[in-house]
């Protein structure tokens, strides 16, 4: 069983936290064993189990206030939906027509005050804008952006430049991008030819093919797998040279490839089978 909470009280205002009684107040010992018509005569009130409102916090605010009544004191609570324009956007903090901070989200609390309950007006007035960020169109492989940011009288604007890049600049670039898209094909062309036939698997076929005295039937038997793998490395190859023929970093982004398209086509030969039935 929860214990019973008090609060004082003066002049009809609640003061401090809700608590147990203390077993000495001022020159009173005992306290903690008084009727609460007795507390009452002091100013103490007992606090009427009150269950809190269910809220979100990240889309609402709720306040508790104690309001003394008669005989007891009720915990009231009030739930407020924040506003979107402090919740959602970007701002930055402005002292004397001069940015001090940002641009970043809003935060909830700020020295004290529920930033997200109030107007945009409201958080002018404490010295914060909103910040309009709206970048130009551009083309991402031969050109970039730089820009300033310009205080008005109720926001902040970001001010954009489109700029050239040099030819030396574009080709470095796309050499970048280009090398780990390289790196990854090739892992991705010899891992998956290895989750079939592995290098030992590709190793022992070759040997046992090339041998003088190996059978028509034995390499009757080899060749569809020598043709699955010269199929996917031809599919590998056509998709290395798109990579390095590709001309903006915008039509590399554009290549892709899955090897797993070879699956249907993967021949029923196994090393276990061709040795046990040498």
């Amino acid at each position: 069983m929860a214990k019973k909470l008090y609060m004082r009280t003066e002049e009809g205002i609640s003061l401090g936290v809700p608590k147990e009684l203390p077993e000495r107040w001022k020159n009173y010992s005992g306290f903690n064993t008084w009727s609460d018509t007795k507390l009452k005569t002091v100013g103490w009130l007992p606090l009427v189990v009150v269950t809190p409102l269910e809220y979100d916090p990240n889309l609402q605010y709720r306040s508790l206030e104690y309001v003394v009544n008669e005989d007891n004191i009720t915990p009231t609570y009030t739930i407020e939906d924040f506003l979107d324009v402090g919740r959602l956007n970007e701002w930055c903090s402005v002292i004397e027509g001069e940015i001090t901070g940002g641009p970043f989200r809003l935060p909830k609390v700020w020295d004290g005050i529920q930033m997200w309950l109030l107007t945009e007006e409201e958080i002018n007035d404490i010295g914060w804008f909103i910040y309009v960020d709206v970048k130009p169109e551009y083309d991402e492989d031969t050109e970039y952006l730089t820009h300033t940011n310009q205080v008005n009288a109720t926001n902040i604007t970001a001010i954009y430049t489109v700029n050239d890049y040099t030819a030396e600049q574009i080709a470095d670039a796309l050499e970048q991008a280009q090398d780990p898209i390289l790196i990854e094909i090739n892992t991705d062309v010899n891992t998956y030819i290895n989750s079939h036939y592995d290098s030992g698997t590709q190793q022992s076929f070759t040997a046992i093919y090339s041998q003088q005295d190996t059978t028509i039937e034995t390499k009757t038997y080899l060749d569809p797998v020598l043709t699955w793998i010269t199929t996917i490395m031809t599919y590998y190859y056509g998709k290395k040279m798109d990579i390095i023929n590709a001309t903006t970093v915008t039509i590399l982004k554009e290549i892709t490839w899955d090897f797993t398209t070879f699956d249907a086509t993967k021949p029923d030969v196994s090393l276990s089978t061709l040795m046990s039935s040498s």
